[in-house]
């Protein structure tokens, strides 16, 4: 999946202050270890303006960092018709 965030910036027209910014239209990429960057830096107020409570949920907890997979004893199986099983992962 791709995602591309789209935003403006004030750039100044010289350097003189009695100039008027102007906006400027950028486009980034957005990867997944960016978002989670910015998810982590977020305050506790920013988290109660989401209705959120950072005691108990925070934004950067809701991103899965760490996949498991169980073991193969653990796993389940699929008994087929010709008596030989089948594993969830369809490795083998």
């Amino acid at each position: 999946m791709k995602m591309i965030v789209e935003y403006k910036i004030q750039r100044k027209k010289n350097d003189d202050p009695k100039q008027l910014h102007e906006f400027v239209e950028r486009k980034q990429q957005l990867f997944g270890e960016m978002v989670l960057n910015v998810l982590k830096k977020m305050s506790d107020e920013d988290c109660i303006l989401l209705g959120l409570n950072p005691k108990y949920t925070r934004p950067d907890w809701m991103i899965v960092q760490v996949l498991p997979i169980p073991p193969p004893p653990v796993k389940t199986f699929v008994m087929m018709d010709t008596s030989s099983r089948s594993e969830g992962d369809l490795t083998h």
